[in-house]
């Protein structure tokens, strides 16, 4: 999150900086979505029709990335927030918070296995650099001769993906990312080629109290494999994307997908998370996708998961039923940590002082494991791991968390700074007054309302002016309504 610094900008008012913003951004996302227009073959959309199945070559880049994301139904492109994202949409990356690794480990049908391993690191507040590798291998098959005799020669088919991502924030609410692939798949002969992914991220919108997530990816979009004199395309694949927090602990995802090889399909997924204590999660998940109804007989189209949280750690695991032909697995192991703190965490006893007159101050007893694990997971890669922990800090009222929770207020993900704003809030600290205070101007409306939740909850009296000062220019009906909320507040108080 970075503060706009309004007042500093004399020549210009906070309305017409705010008109100029946003006629930036509605230019710069354009033009980048038309460059993407431009780039595509124009006679990929000609097709999306199931007559072009078979079309395309490197088909093993379809197979996704991480056992959550199979779980819900591969509707994952506004849903990725760790190492994984290299595959699903390159601008997720910014959503890494330090560093992401993962690896997944698939069985398929016939024996065949399927590996992804990637890591995703950020680059400063504005940037993030992924690594991937996709490799498919099949079993051992003989060389038969025209008069249907086994010439003694076998083959072993491989394929193999390589690819290098960055992503770049391009305001408050957007980012872009590209990702560079190498390709190679092999049978007796091989063959090589290079492609590029391209994605942008729009988020967090508000949308009837949640949180909407919106992207636009372009898989695959490139070279040619060619064996011998034959050469084919790769899968090129448009997708758009959706993700809606409905609750805190409850997420949906929606991608629509059009390949150059394949009618349009839709895939729909849903994740709820369950915490137990401090240090450990459970996560089930389901997912639909239409990509294989009407050509495989029986019970298709479905998966299912489970996943499990302790600390850093991530561990997943997917099925997906294809009728008569069998099920296939995913299971997946995810680790995730954030920057560490420069600072390290005031004893709770020196920062008593500091507390606002009225507000809860930790004790020996709150500066307990349950704090210290809380404190932990302020600097987990995941973002709503961050958030629950921050929520969780405020119920604890802990001054320990104030230093910690200030830092957070800068995190690129804004559920994260406005649930840092609003435990800020909880926890009656009066440090916690002035950064408030300037995130009431803040690029992000969920922010804003969040930070001025927080003030309500501070109760300190030197706020009314600004908040009246705010509720003037502001333009969102969500941060005007939690302003009046915190300024009637003040008003009973005085009664």
């Amino acid at each position: 999150m970075k503060f706009l610094r309004i007042d500093s900008r004399p020549q210009i008012g906070r309305q017409a900086f705010f008109a100029v913003h946003c006629r930036l951004l509605s230019f710069a996302v354009p033009c980048l979505l038309s460059t993407i227009y431009c780039l595509l073959p124009t006679a990929s959309f000609a097709a999306f029709s199931g007559a072009d199945k078979g079309t395309s070559s490197g088909q093993f880049l379809k197979l996704g990335a991480g056992a959550r994301a199979a779980g819900m139904g591969e509707a994952y492109s506004a849903v990725a927030d760790e190492a994984s994202a290299i595959y699903w949409n390159p601008a997720a990356l910014t959503r890494i918070n330090g560093f992401s690794a993962t690896f997944m480990h698939a069985a398929l049908l016939a024996d065949i296995s399927y590996e992804f391993l990637g890591y995703g690191q950020k680059l400063g507040d504005r940037g993030a650099l992924g690594l991937g590798v996709q490799y498919l291998s099949m079993p051992a098959f003989h060389e038969t001769a025209p008069s249907g005799f086994e010439t003694g020669t076998s083959f072993n088919p491989k394929d193999t993906g390589v690819t290098l991502a960055c992503s770049f924030r391009l305001s408050e609410k957007y980012s872009a990312g590209i990702s560079g692939k190498y390709i190679r798949s092999g049978i007796d002969k091989s063959a090589s080629t290079f492609a590029a992914d391209l994605g942008v991220l729009g988020a967090p919108f508000r949308a009837r109290g949640a949180d909407l997530w919106l992207s636009l990816v372009v898989q695959n979009l490139g070279g040619k494999l060619k064996f011998e004199q034959k050469s084919d395309p790769l899968p090129l694949n448009v997708k758009l994307g959706s993700s809606l927090n409905i609750m805190k602990n409850w997420l949906i995802g929606l991608d629509v997908n059009f390949p150059r090889d394949n009618r349009p399909y839709a895939a729909l997924g849903t994740e709820y998370r369950l915490a137990h204590g401090a240090d450990m999660g459970f996560a089930g998940r389901a997912g639909f996708n239409s990509r294989t109804l009407g050509d495989i007989g029986g019970f298709n189209g479905v998966s299912a998961g489970a996943g499990l949280d302790y600390k850093q750690f991530g561990l997943d695991y997917a099925f997906l039923p294809f009728g008569a032909i069998g099920m296939t697995h995913r299971i997946s192991v995810t680790v995730g940590f954030g920057k560490p703190k420069a600072a390290e965490v005031p004893n709770a006893e020196l920062e008593n002082k500091s507390a606002a007159p009225g507000a809860t101050v930790a004790g020996e007893e709150t500066a307990g494991p349950e704090i210290r694990t809380w404190l932990m997971q302020l600097k987990s890669s995941a973002a709503h791991k961050r958030r629950k922990a921050a929520f969780e800090l405020g119920k604890f009222r802990s001054v320990e968390a104030v230093k910690p929770l200030l830092e957070l207020l800068d995190d690129e993900n804004d559920m994260v700074c406005g649930a840092a704003a609003r435990a800020l809030g909880r926890i009656g600290d009066k440090r916690a007054f002035k950064p408030l205070i300037e995130a009431l101007e803040d690029g992000s409306a969920y922010v804003r309302a969040s930070a001025a939740k927080g003030l309500q909850y501070l109760k300190d009296g030197r706020a009314k002016k600004t908040l009246k000062k705010a509720l003037k220019e502001e333009d969102s009906p969500d941060v005007k309504k939690a302003i009046e909320a915190a300024l009637k507040s003040f008003y009973r108080a005085k009664k």
